[in-house]
């Protein structure tokens, strides 16, 4: 496996409405550096919590109890 920082990878987010966001980023652009990884898969689990950490700038929401019913 060649490790190489600025290789891409795209980050997608669709809840099931309109549109759907993705940004691209380099391995370094997420400040996952060469040393912490040896294998694809400790790749993957870096990415996967780079990703679970971006999905939350898109996602909003929250829950509103009201006194009338």
């Amino acid at each position: 496996m060649i490790k190489n920082g600025e290789r891409e990878v795209t980050f997608s987010l669709c809840i099931g409405l309109q549109g759907k966001r993705e940004e691209t980023f380099t391995i370094k652009q997420l400040g996952i550096m060469p040393e912490e990884y040896e294998t694809e898969e400790e790749l993957e689990k870096l990415l996967e919590e780079e990703w679970k950490e971006w999905i939350w700038n898109y996602i909003d929401g929250g829950i509103d109890l009201n006194d009338q019913y």
